[in-house]
């Protein structure tokens, strides 16, 4: 068995493992039992030529011990040309368990462009070579053992991705990127088809909705920002606060549920633990309090759990809270059906299929539909429709502001959390009824007012192409 230094190992550039937080792991592993598997080197001008165990070889280094290697002629491996070495380092590496999302698909992907230059493109012949066969991602799959290309197309994909998306690094899981994928396509959709509306000339009110729009997102924080209104002025208060139910905080693990590790930033992870909300949303309503009018209506989405809590609140700041929530249930009222729900631990707990909604008034308040059930059955939108994880479906909203907003009248509704911006939409179909909302992440803001004036746009334009070409494919 051949040992040597590691440092006398060459370990070309632009290899496809980036992440070597194993290296240590792999270290001590070697300390205790040895190196069980030898790192293939190509022997070329007298210098040995690493093609598979950059981990193993970094891990002998930590030691300073010598690394077991083995050659491409003692193992009769082809490695004459640099495609067969880049051949050999993907399918060893795209073989790895420990390789992360990003590192894996950009190997599969690599992967795949080689065989299809060795072999030619599969269904081009006219472009193939005298005597190349012509290669698929499907044959890509069942070279690597993978039931269907599906896997090969969505590792490109994710590949392609990661070009101009380095956010994508975060993603645990190929499903989890090609979410973060769908979503960037989405959102650049809507602020393309934002741009393009704002060049169309409007037949409704609003000659400049890009302008009007982005005046009633205002982007902060909704305290810092409600302290600055004037007192007595708003006439409905609708909104989704950030829950205090630990969203996305836990995970299912072996049936049971634990919380995640909070100390490191995760994108699209909303922390919002009960301790670090309740203050929050208490000085939120205290400012309901000083800027609503003496007549003014609150409609407030929380967690069940907490429905009492937030009424006793809003009793003690002298708002009058309806007995129990409005509850919205996910179906459709015209043929009977309802969705499915959801539940993180079914085999202790039912699916929910249910939010809650808590309504409070102050003053000598009249309905404008009086009578109305206190549960309202109403589909959700759809996953591939959303631009925010908790965006509420237009029609239930509008349902909402229905009940309270007298027609022929005048009032401003404001959403001090206004995530997508459904509660401004919805505010749209109700002349007289001025609004504006609060939201603190830049990024939220920017979706809220594209998918505003793309809204806009359709209510009083028709409905423009959704064109957008991130190039992935």
């Amino acid at each position: 068995m051949p040992f040597i230094d590691p440092d006398k190992i060459i370990i070309p550039p632009n290899r496809y493992r980036k992440d070597f937080s194993s290296v240590e792991k792999r270290a001590e592993d070697i300390a205790k039992v040895g190196q069980f598997v030898p790192i293939l080197v190509k022997e070329q001008d007298g210098q040995l030529i690493l093609i598979d165990g950059e981990c193993r070889t970094r891990a002998c280094k930590l030691l300073r011990r010598k690394v077991w290697y083995t050659t491409n002629t003692e193992g009769q491996i082809d490695v004459s040309s640099e495609y067969q070495h880049r051949l050999l380092e993907l399918m060893s590496n795209t073989a790895r368990q420990d390789m992360n999302t990003i590192e894996k698909s950009v190997a599969i992907s690599d992967l795949d462009r080689l065989l299809k230059t060795i072999h030619g493109q599969a269904g081009q012949s006219h472009t193939r070579e005298l005597g190349q066969e012509g290669w698929s991602a499907e044959k890509t799959a069942n070279l690597m053992g993978y039931k269907n290309k599906g896997t090969v197309q969505t590792a490109i994909t994710i590949a392609a991705a990661a070009q101009t998306m380095p956010e994508l690094a975060e993603a645990k899981t190929t499903s989890e990127a090609m979410k973060m994928i769908q979503t960037k396509i989405r959102l650049e959709a809507q602020t393309e088809l934002a741009r393009r509306s704002g060049e169309i000339k409007q037949s409704g009110p609003i000659d400049d909705p890009i302008e009007y729009f982005s005046k009633r997102v205002i982007l902060g924080d909704c305290l810092e920002g409600m302290k600055k209104l004037s007192s007595g002025i708003i006439s409905i208060f609708l909104t989704d606060i950030p829950y205090g139910i630990d969203y996305k905080t836990e995970v299912l693990f072996n049936n049971k549920s634990i919380k995640k590790d909070l100390t490191k930033k995760v994108a699209g992870l909303y922390h919002d633990l009960p301790e670090d909300i309740f203050p929050l949303i208490e000085s939120v309503i205290q400012q309901m309090t000083r800027t609503g009018r003496p007549n003014c209506y609150v409609y407030m989405f929380c967690a069940y759990r907490y429905w009492t809590h937030l009424s006793i609140i809003f009793e003690q700041y002298g708002f009058n809270v309806y007995n129990k929530p409005i509850t919205w249930v996910r179906g459709n009222l015209s043929n009977g059906t309802l969705e499915s729900g959801s539940c993180n631990c079914p085999g202790n707990w039912p699916a929910s299929n249910t939010d809650c909604i808590l309504f409070a008034y102050r003053g000598n308040t009249i309905l404008a539909k009086q009578g109305q059930n206190d549960v309202i059955i109403c589909n959700s939108l759809l996953p591939n429709n959303k631009i925010h994880s908790l965006q509420r479906p237009i029609q239930l909203l509008v349902e909402l502001i229905s009940r309270v907003f007298h027609p022929e009248t005048k009032g401003i509704l404001v959403d001090p959390f206004a995530g997508s911006g459904s509660s401004l939409a919805a505010a749209l179909h109700f002349p007289g009824l001025e609004f504006f909302g609060f939201e603190k992440d830049p990024d939220f803001r920017d979706r809220a007012v594209s998918y505003l004036v793309n809204y806009y746009t359709e209510m009083y334009n028709p409905k423009l192409d959704p064109i957008i070409d991130l190039e992935l494919e």
